[in-house]
């Protein structure tokens, strides 16, 4: 089922199933899913994908990305969140940003580190015995600050364009 935002014409992707519920996690079975009134009056429940998109001038449904940063790679799903929170409890972590950087068979999962006195190498092992492999970065870089927009927000795609050239770890 998809529900469309009049206001910015954009849409929110959202699957129907029966009596949907997330195992013993009644908070997060909470927030992913909506409970709305049918056509006919019985409630129905919708699965909130994370999936953004937009009707274009033919009437179909673009894919326009997702609202939270969760990425498919190596047919594994991952939120990139999940990496920099577990880099974040490194003592000598301030911030962390997860990225995916790269194309195809290059695509990859890397991230900025700001803090002091950081061994990417030493946070690389640190990290390994938190998470799967397949989450594991590819690369560390060490900055100042995070790049930001005018607004404060992160800026995701300076940041990705920090790995473009290569120096090492």
């Amino acid at each position: 089922k998809v529900t469309m935002n009049q206001k910015s014409s954009s849409i929110k992707r959202q699957i129907g199933p029966k009596g949907a519920d997330l195992e013993g996690q009644p908070d997060l079975t909470a927030e992913r899913f909506v409970t709305r009134l049918g056509p006919e009056g019985e409630l129905e429940h919708f699965y909130k994908t994370g999936d953004l998109g937009r009707c274009n001038a033919r009437g179909l449904i673009e894919f326009c990305g997702r609202n939270d940063n969760q990425i498919k790679l190596n047919g594994y799903r991952i939120e990139l969140e999940e990496i920099e929170r577990c880099l974040a409890l490194h003592p000598n972590v301030r911030q962390a940003l997860a990225v995916v950087h790269g194309e195809d068979t290059r695509r990859s999962v890397k991230v900025l580190i700001v803090g002091a006195d950081i061994d990417t190498a030493h946070l690389a092992r640190s990290i390994s015995k938190r998470l799967p492999r397949y989450m594991l970065p590819s690369e560390f870089r060490v900055v100042q600050a995070l790049p930001l927009k005018p607004n404060g927000k992160v800026d995701r795609k300076k940041a990705q364009a920090k790995f473009d050239d290569r120096p090492t770890n």
